[in-house]
């Protein structure tokens, strides 16, 4: 069990880590993980930084390889082996970055993927503020299962509606 002071206190010494290697608000982020307590730390740190986040399991990132080859994303932080990599050289011939200019300016991102059942797995780019603002109103705190994955749009939505209501999560092994 962790608390939400915890959480706080882990995701503000990985954002000074994150910006120490040179993750800023221009960065895209893959973070490979799942609901752990490190990649969620993760994830809101770099939020923290304003960067765009990738969040994505160890079978998807196996998956999308070709799709990431062609975003190429800047850093690669592995919540499992607790690195921090920076890729952004990776690929340097595709020149194909035009997608970048869909982040958002002001606002941190979230790339998620759809699940390709129709064909290849598309890219859909979201501003974090836009997607916090359904949980601006209060409500009573609730307890949740994070039983939808890290990379799942169903996933995040479940960890905003957690962390907006003061809720628990609970993540099954």
């Amino acid at each position: 069990s962790y608390s939400y002071r915890e959480l706080l206190d882990a995701a503000i010494e990985d954002k000074a880590k994150f910006e120490k290697a040179g993750i800023t608000e221009k960065s895209t982020v893959v973070i490979l993980g799942d609901f752990s307590f490190r990649s969620i730390c993760s994830l809101l740190a770099c939020l923290m930084v304003k960067s765009t986040v990738i969040p994505l399991t160890k079978e998807a990132h196996k998956k999308l390889e070709y799709q990431l080859n062609v975003m190429k994303p800047d850093f690669l932080i592995d919540t499992f082996s607790d690195t921090i990599r920076n890729i952004s050289g990776k690929n340097k011939a595709s020149g194909r970055e035009n997608w970048r200019a869909l982040l958002p300016i002001s606002s941190s991102g979230l790339i998620v993927f759809t699940s390709g059942t129709t064909g290849t797995p598309k890219a859909v780019v979201h501003s974090v503020d836009a997607l916090c603002y359904r949980y601006i109103s209060p409500k009573p705190p609730l307890n949740f299962m994070c039983f939808l994955k890290f990379d799942h749009m169903g996933g995040v939505n479940t960890l905003l509606g957690i962390f907006f209501r003061g809720g628990t999560a609970t993540v099954p092994s």
